[in-house]
């Protein structure tokens, strides 16, 4: 940008954001795998951020909702948020690029992908909503208690339940499912609920990014639960 990036006007609003597009640049990567292991986010973490919306995809699922993946970027690079439906069905509103919004979610690693954002709230924001009875911005006020949620200390991925509801689906569709599973395997157990009765499944996963957005071509959010 020849005249200055155009969310730097917005950034005084966004100094109590947990996390900026800078942190993706701190890391130190395993000379044989290649994985890199960032020092300033982890998976899971929780996070709030500032930016604009510089591009989108929107996805239709199996369920026929629709879900997006948003590209937020900021003054120091660009992250993807995954918007599952839920998520969407409150923003597509101002789904636009060049918007700036603030994003409140969590961080997902995977090794052989880029970090993103799954994204549990997104607000659009706008200067004709910050008071103007002082000179200093007081929007950061308003933006925390949008954002400050008590977190409970994060599971572990083998302490954590995948819980399914296939109660609505074709047993064709049960076995796609499965066979889904099987590439993802790792420690989060997997249980099945089918017209009131659990079962556990003999494939235990990691519930990624990747995972979580597959399984919504399956099932409808209300029908995916992570604890």
């Amino acid at each position: 940008y020849v005249s200055g990036h155009p969310f730097e006007k917005f950034l005084p609003y966004f100094k109590d954001k947990t996390f900026n597009c800078s942190m993706l640049s701190s890391y130190t990567e395993d000379e044989e795998t290649g994985v890199k292991n960032y020092s300033e986010i982890s998976d899971g973490s929780p996070v709030t951020m500032g930016g604009m919306i510089s591009a989108f995809k929107k996805l239709k699922t199996r369920t026929g909702s629709f879900m997006a993946f948003v590209t937020v970027e900021d003054l120091y690079g660009s992250i993807e948020c995954v918007c599952f439906p839920k998520v969407y069905e409150k923003m597509r509103d101002f789904l636009e690029v060049d918007r700036v919004v603030t994003v409140s979610g969590k961080i997902s690693i995977d090794a052989e992908k880029a970090p993103v954002i799954i994204a549990e709230k997104v607000l659009e924001f706008s200067l004709d909503e910050v008071p103007k009875t002082t000179t200093k911005p007081t929007a950061e006020k308003t933006q925390r208690e949008e954002t400050e949620v008590s977190t409970p200390k994060e599971k572990s991925d083998a302490d954590k339940k995948l819980w399914l509801n296939v109660s609505d689906l074709a047993d064709e569709d049960v076995e796609e499912l499965m066979d889904t599973l099987t590439f993802y395997e790792g420690e989060t157990s997997v249980y099945f609920v089918r017209n009131g009765k659990k079962m556990l499944c003999s494939q235990k996963v990691s519930a990624n990014r990747a995972l979580m957005a597959e399984l919504s071509g399956f099932l409808s959010e209300d029908c995916i639960k992570l604890i």
